[in-house]
């Protein structure tokens, strides 16, 4: 189990151990949303900023169907009101931003504009 673990802290880029990574992380939000409500708001009540519709989180191993790229370079969610719990607590920890950095470091829209503590 510690060789996949690295092979998924290792990942980078688009390559397989970064597919892994995002894969985990999917399931890891998956699983904490459903079975661990507590961690996950605890962890939200550390978060800061906001939203910054850069559309990052929605490229998360796959592009979302429901992302729309707008004219002025912006996304939306075109079922944001009824999007997935995945969706709605994204980003839990420190691990999803790292995750979304994967996808969105060599974009330009920059950093994310969420971010944690250093208890985060």
């Amino acid at each position: 189990m510690g060789h996949l673990r690295n092979m998924l802290l290792a990942g980078t880029g688009s390559g397989l151990g970064a597919k892994l990574r995002l894969a985990w992380g999917k399931i890891r939000r998956f699983y904490l949303g459903h079975f661990r409500p507590g961690y996950v708001e605890s962890k939200i009540n550390l978060r800061r900023g906001e939203c910054l519709r850069c559309g990052a989180c929605c490229r998360l191993l796959y592009i979302c169907p429901e992302l729309e790229e707008l004219a002025d370079g912006s996304t939306r969610c075109r079922i944001h009101e009824e999007r997935p719990k995945n969706c709605r607590i994204f980003p839990v920890d420190q691990r999803d931003l790292n995750d979304r950095g994967l996808v969105g470091g060599d974009m330009n829209e920059g950093p994310c504009g969420f971010s944690f503590g250093e208890s985060g």
